[in-house]
């Protein structure tokens, strides 16, 4: 169990480091894109920074076993993206059919991910809680 412990973590940290590596040598394209979405420019620079350090960070913690903190990041990091890049076009912008589906379908797999993300926290707390128990 401890293997597929340690794979589900690698599986699920990927998604963010690669996110985080591909905004840090993109960064003015992410920054203009984030800009196009909604996000307000005066904050583009200070947001990007801060959404690659969440997402790097939170996959790293996770990869190395700080699974609560690490998944409190990338929540701290995807609740804002989801609503930024993807649910703010869907009203901001004249958007093709196709583009209009690509970003539900982009927001219902952030829930998806943002939902396990939360079960990992409930489980990890109650975890901790239970070892707090046991000591006294």
């Amino acid at each position: 169990m401890a293997a597929l412990h340690a794979v589900g973590r690698i599986f699920l940290a990927l998604i963010f480091l690669l996110g985080a590596y591909n905004q840090v040598s993109t960064f003015q394209g992410h920054k203009l894109k984030m800009v196009q979405h909604g996000f307000p420019s005066e904050f583009a620079d200070a947001g990007l920074a801060l959404a690659m350090t969440l997402s790097g960070l939170g996959g790293l913690l996770v990869i190395f076993g700080q699974v609560k903190q690490g998944a409190t990041c990338l929540l701290l990091f995807l609740f804002p993206v989801t609503y930024f890049m993807h649910v703010a076009p869907l009203f901001t912008q004249d958007l093709s059919a196709q583009a209009f589906s690509h970003q539900v379908i982009d927001i219902f797999k952030n829930l998806a991910i943002i939902g396990a993300l939360m079960m990992i926290v409930s489980y990890e707390s109650a975890k901790q809680s239970d070892k707090k128990v046991k000591a006294n």
